[in-house]
């Protein structure tokens, strides 16, 4: 970080501020704030468009502590430019859960590029972070401002899964060249997301989903990285592996996660343990051949159906709406999990092999990815001399190992077996 711009953050008011508080997802960022942080040890507070609803969600946060009248609610529009620099000039760190991004996410970057302000969100629109990257990568590099994007669910534990056997691998002397994750699906539990409905939907729309179909995407040079890439690996079909022993199917997160696994190992490269062929898959661990044949049907089925405006138009009407989510009682029983079969080769030839696994207890895309997130803002604004000088950055890339440990801390298990 420069000098100028350490001495500018000093001087700000806030630490984090959380922009889209009034969201669904945003009120779980709050409420986890607020359960875990006091004033005192971090300067924060809540934004969003609306005086009276930022006021109602201070009101139903305030039973988990008093300390939610001391919050100073910013009002800010994603489509008011002076109203997003007014309130990214007073806080280090900007979370947001304002989506989809595709539509209200754009001059909030421009404004945290503007103002020197790091930002973290959960978006999981590959589109739009690639077109923010190739916008303005090269000017927040030059000045220091990191923009981490998909801090959630989608992909923290893709992406920092990975990073965690990879460098346990380097550990060891030898440099990874794949990495295979399981999403297991008898050990994961939660409700349907609005937002991320939503977001699907405008991908299809705006014409982003084909970009998803593209394994090196995110990658610095996709053209370059698809040129030295190995042959993939990746597949929709259901398949037994014998390492894992179980039946998977196709993960409808893994075109998402993988293309930012494989960005974060171009980005870091074999220096930080990647090779310069790695390899990147992700599927569903499922109980049995019979289930996996049945995801593989949902999911064709459902690719299909977004596909045909006349059938998308039909599912808006009996989909969850942007801004929902599930009740407490599925949000507080959720759990997810996740395993992770690493390999690599030392120097003389020698082949090792790393399994860990991940595992979280609550609802995955609401209550854990509220922990994720709010963990990597506090982690920008608590050890930034820890994380990437700037540039979008993925999570591993930008937060480094000793994230890890924050999650830990924060009650997820990340274990090297």
């Amino acid at each position: 970080m420069s000098q100028l711009r350490e001495r500018k953050h000093k001087d700000r008011e806030y630490d984090i501020v959380v922009f889209g508080a009034t969201s669904f997802a945003g009120a779980l960022v709050t409420e986890y704030l607020l359960k875990h942080y006091n004033q005192s040890t971090l300067k924060w507070t809540i934004a969003g468009r609306s005086s009276s609803r930022l006021e109602d969600v201070k009101k139903r946060v305030r039973q988990y502590s008093v300390t939610a009248d001391e919050l100073r609610p910013i009002v800010a529009d994603s489509s008011n430019k002076a109203s997003l620099d007014a309130m990214t000039s007073k806080t280090r760190v900007i979370i947001s859960t304002v989506g989809p991004f595709a539509l209200y996410g754009s001059l909030l970057v421009q404004s945290c590029l503007e103002n020197g302000t790091d930002y973290v969100d959960i978006t999981g629109e590959p589109h739009w972070v690639r077109k923010m990257i190739d916008q303005h990568n090269q000017k927040a590099e030059e000045n220091g401002t990191l923009f981490v994007n998909m801090s959630g669910f989608d992909s923290i534990p893709s992406d920092i899964g990975t990073l965690m056997v990879v460098d346990h691998l380097k550990k060891k002397g030898a440099i990874a060249s794949e990495v295979k994750s399981f999403f297991v699906l008898r050990e994961t539990k939660g409700g349907a997301s609005g937002g991320t409905i939503a977001s699907a939907i405008e991908a299809v729309e705006s014409g982003g989903l084909g970009s998803m179909s593209n394994p090196h995407y995110l990658c610095p040079s996709p053209k370059s990285a698809a040129a030295a890439a190995p042959k993939s690996k990746d597949t929709l079909l259901p398949f037994y592996d014998d390492e894992e022993k179980s039946w998977t199917a196709p993960f409808m997160m893994a075109p998402v996660n993988r293309q930012v696994v494989r960005r974060t190992a171009a980005l870091l490269g074999e220096e930080h343990g990647y090779s310069q062929k790695f390899q990147y898959t992700e599927v569903l661990s499922t109980p049995n051949v019979f289930v996996s044949g049945v995801v593989f049907v949902v999911m064709i089925v459902a690719g299909l159906l977004l596909s045909v405006s006349f059938s998308r138009n039909i599912i808006k009407k009996f989909v969850p709406a942007p801004g929902t989510g599930p009740t407490r009682k599925i949000i507080e029983t959720g759990k997810w999990a996740t395993h992770y079969i690493a390999k690599g080769r030392t120097p003389d030839g020698r082949e090792v092999t790393v399994r860990g696994r991940a595992k979280g207890h609550q609802d995955p895309g609401y209550g854990d990815t509220a922990r994720m997130l709010s963990e990597s803002a506090v982690h920008l604004a608590l050890s930034r001399d820890k994380c990437a000088k700037g540039g979008f950055r993925t999570p591993a890339a930008a937060y480094g190992p000793t994230f890890i440990d924050r999650l830990r801390t924060a009650g997820q298990d990340w274990v090297i077996e």
